[in-house]
This record gives C-alpha cells, sequence and structure tokens, in this order.
C-alpha cells in the first residue's frame, strides 16, 4: 500500500492489518502509516520524480512479492495506471482509475468540465483571467490545483475579485469558485467494471485538515442520485469518494466540489452502518464480482474520530524523585 502519510492511507492499512499483510510504503520517512504495529515499512521516492518512484516500485514489488497493490494519493494514480501492466505481468494485482480519470480527480479544471458536459452540478468557477466576469455580489474561495500533496488544502476564501487575482498569482495553479452555502457531505463509493455503482452518503458534521473528524450516515435519493451521475461522468472504475453540499433554501441542489477515486478516511462508519465496503473493494481487487445488495447501510450512524500517538522512539527511562 502506498500513500499511507494521509489519513485514508492510514485508515485503510490499520483496517487491513488484522487479515493481510501490509507492506506500508510512503515518501515520507515520517509517514504515521509507516510506523503502525505490525506493517512492513518502505520508503520511496515521491511520485513527482516519475522515473525514480515507478523503479523503486517496481523493484520493492519484485523484492516482496505482494498479491496486490493499493494507492490512497491522488497524485500517485496518473503514475500508477501507466505501470499496471507492468504490475500485472509481475503478479501484482492493482484496481486502478484511467488516466484521464485520474488527471481529472486532480485538476478542478477538468472535473468541473467534465461535470458540466454531464449536466453534473458544480460551484460556479473562472480561471484566473476572468475575474470580471464574477458577480460583485458573488461570494468566492480559491482552488489550488496541484499534484504535489504538500500543496492540497482546503479552499481559501476571498473578499474580492482582486483578492482573489492576488491568491491565485500566489496559489498558481489554481481556479476560483463559488463558496456554495449548505450541508457538506462525504459519499464512499464502489463502481464494478459494469458501472454500476453503490453510494454511501456521510455527512460532514466537524471538519479538521479537510478531514471529516465526525461524521454521520443519511439517506437522500437525490444525493445519491447526482453522485452516480458524477461517477458515471468522471469514469470511476473500483473504489471512490465524491464530496458536495445540499444547498441551503432559497436554492437547494445538490452540487459536487471533489471526486478522487481512492477510498476516503472514513470509510469505517460506512462499514459500522452495515455496508461491506472493505470486502466488496478488495473482493473487486482480487476480481471477484461485486455484491451490491451488501453495501446497503442504516443511516443515522455516527462516527467521531481523534488523533492518535501511533509511537515514541528515543524517550528517555523515567525515574521518579
Amino acid at each position: 500500500m502506498t500513500g499511507v502519510a494521509a489519513p485514508p492511507g492510514l485508515a485503510l492499512a490499520r483496517a487491513l492489518l488484522p487479515e493481510a499483510n501490509v507492506i506500508a510504503a510512503d515518501a515520507d520517512p515520517h509517514a504515521p502509516g509507516l510506523r503502525i504495529p505490525g506493517v512492513t515499512a518502505r520508503q520511496l521516492p515521491p511520485a513527482s520524480d516519475n522515473e525514480r518512484f515507478a523503479k523503486e516500485l517496481l523493484s520493492l514489488c519484485g523484492s516482496e512479492q505482494p498479491h496486490a497493490l493499493i494507492s490512497t494519493t491522488a497524485q500517485e494514480l496518473p503514475l500508477l495506471g501507466r505501470l499496471a501492466g507492468r504490475l500485472q505481468s509481475m503478479g501484482v494485482r492493482t484496481w486502478l482509475p484511467s488516466t484521464r480519470t485520474a488527471e481529472a480527480c486532480l485538476d478542478h479544471r477538468l472535473l468541473y468540465t467534465l461535470l458540466a458536459d454531464r449536466d453534473v452540478p458544480t460551484p460556479g468557477w473562472w480561471r484566473p483571467e476572468h475575474t470580471a466576469g464574477i458577480p460583485h455580489d458573488a461570494e468566492v474561495e480559491i482552488q489550488v490545483t496541484d499534484r504535489r500533496p504538500d500543496r492540497a488544502f482546503e479552499p481559501v476564501p476571498c473578499t474580492s475579485r482582486e483578492q482573489a487575482r492576488m491568491l491565485c498569482a500566489l496559489l498558481e495553479p489554481a481556479v476560483i469558485q463559488e463558496r456554495v452555502r449548505g450541508a457538506e457531505f462525504t459519499a464512499d463509493c464502489l463502481v464494478d467494471n459494469r458501472r454500476q455503482a453503490s453510494v454511501i452518503l456521510r455527512h460532514r458534521h466537524l471538519i479538521q485538515g479537510g478531514v471529516s473528524m465526525v461524521t454521520s450516515t443519511f439517506h437522500d435519493p437525490r444525493a445519491a442520485a447526482v453522485v452516480t451521475q458524477a461517477l458515471d461522468a468522471v469514469g470511476i472504475r473500483g473504489p471512490a469518494c465524491v464530496r458536495g453540499v445540499i444547498r441551503t433554501p432559497p436554492h437547494p441542489a445538490v452540487v459536487i466540489t471533489h471526486v478522487n477515486a481512492h477510498v476516503s478516511a472514513g470509510f469505517a462508519c460506512s462499514t459500522a452502518a452495515g455496508a461491506d465496503y472493505l470486502g466488496q473493494v478488495m473482493g473487486g481487487l482480487f476480481g471477484r464480482p461485486v455484491d451490491h445488495s451488501r453495501l446497503r447501510y442504516a443511516p443515522h450512524v455516527r462516527m467521531v474520530q481523534h488523533h492518535a500517538t501511533l509511537d515514541i522512539h528515543g524517550a528517555p527511562p523515567r525515574t521518579w524523585n
């Protein structure tokens, strides 16, 4: 498993560990997932160094001979997609998005264009050179588009067109998007190879660093339908997480803000609500048909997460006076 520095990889590695031998790999030597007791920890070059990353990943797969490879880092997915044939020839299973899908999940400009082409609602958005078209009464924010994980952060609110232009210059590449008010949600999704999708909706009650620290399941046929439409528009196959907002009146609507072609950090809430999410993801990874009947779930199941201490190293012996 690659990308264990971020919450999705950390959560997935911990969930798989009781049933699998997990090789946890990341470019960051301080990645929390490398400190999980029981994993085999390995360091890789950053995915931005495509040639070194590919070479060392293939070397690691050759020496460790894993049965499958899973990544929860969006920045790695385009490169891993190009390596899928090599990995398959080595006996390593993958369930990766196409290059086009992986690129769309990284670039909001491409993502919003694909969604708009299929009539999927998105926030209004503008390129930095088109700020003159932003309505004067519009609330906007800057959404950074970049492949580097260290620049992946939450949107930055703006109060004027001039501030938007300045922030776009500082945070390039970026887009300006409408700030949507309403109830934020995440959808844990699984799309099989016949394009059938299951969608598990969760409210985002408390968000820290982009992660839902408090989340709860709910049912909303309208939101589920829009999420399904977004998955098809982007071409998702396999696990995914979709983020959106259910607008508050007087303009109620479901708006899609993010699509990621990997599991989310909060999938354990969906599992607790009765969905066999991880089991069906792993089954699909190993070529078994997805049983969508096992992805039904109960609403009103709430999960509270917190930051945990995984490891303390080098502490001196404790003495008591």
